[in-house]
């Protein structure tokens, strides 16, 4: 059995119209659906072992929708960790 999930989340910036999407990984399968607020948690990070030789964690992905639906990978920390 699998004990590590992928939860996908879309959004859109209300003040730009720009579409976002994020993804975590690593986290317990069916922590995370459905609509979420800010603030609200999106997933739970998976329990021991997550993969082989690693303990819990997570990593995280953010990307911005283009008009052609291709994605633009960008760097989360400068989205979500303010200095």
């Amino acid at each position: 059995m699998n004990n590590t999930a992928i939860q996908r989340y879309g959004g859109l910036n209300e003040t730009t119209g720009e579409q976002y999407i994020i993804k975590f990984h690593h986290t317990a399968p069916g922590s995370g659906s459905g609509t979420k607020n800010s603030g609200e948690v999106g997933a739970k990070i998976c329990s021991e072992p997550c993969d082989v030789g690693t303990g819990p964690h997570v990593h995280i992905e953010f990307a911005r929708v283009n008009n052609d639906g291709s994605l633009t990978w960008l760097e989360a920390p400068l989205f979500f960790c303010g200095g």
